[in-house]
């Protein structure tokens, strides 16, 4: 499994599992397995709101 997946998986089930969100919903875009750009939002109980964007990246280093 790409890192990349296991971010995105780890990054659902936190979201899917915190008691106190109303809504959450986020887009993902993969950019070849080596990139992903991530944009999304949470409403929290207290009808307090985070929107979020993410650039995540793999680089890879030659030793």
């Amino acid at each position: 499994m790409s890192t990349i997946k296991d971010y995105l998986h780890e990054l659902e089930k936190l979201i899917h599992d915190a008691p106190c969100k109303l809504f959450a919903d986020f887009q993902t875009e993969n950019r070849g397995g080596v990139a992903l750009y991530l944009r999304g939002k949470i409403i929290f109980t207290n009808e307090s709101e985070l929107q979020f964007k993410e650039y995540f990246g793999i680089k890879e280093i030659v030793n």
